[in-house]
């Protein structure tokens, strides 16, 4: 059995399955673990929104939103969702603590670059609206 997985960008769009006398139990042997695994990684290219984040901070204070990095951000982060670790992945990226990162993602979700999560813990499934806006 050959498994062939069709991406666009990091969403998985189609499924291939190929052999002789395929079953449906077949099917069980499929692994979205191995899916998410094969997802191409380098199809987007976060180069500058990481350079960007290793050398800004986000502007603090009320009403003091900073669009262009909380931007850069959601942007990394959705092109490592398929990594199922987001967040692990920029500390390791960055050298930065995690304490950091989930302030970041939780401002992020807030103002609406991030989609909200279903719980405690999940990642954000894509982008909010004001990441679709810009």
């Amino acid at each position: 059995m050959e498994v062939i997985p069709e991406y666009d960008g990091q969403r998985l769009i189609s499924l291939t399955i190929t052999g002789d006398n395929l079953q449906s139990s077949d099917l069980k042997a499929v692994s979205f673990r191995d899916l998410r695994a094969a997802a191409p990684s380098a199809s987007v290219d976060i180069g500058e929104e990481l350079a960007y984040l290793a050398s800004h901070r986000p502007k603090k204070g009320p009403g003091n939103l900073d669009t262009e990095f909380y931007t850069a951000f959601a942007k990394a982060y959705l092109a490592l969702v398929h990594t199922n670790r987001p967040l692990k992945e920029l500390v390791d990226r960055l050298g930065l603590p995690m304490s950091g990162m989930k302030s970041w993602a939780i401002q992020a979700r807030k103002h609406g670059f991030l989609a909200p999560t279903s719980g405690k813990g999940s990642k954000s499934p894509g982008p909010g609206p004001r990441l679709r806006q810009d």
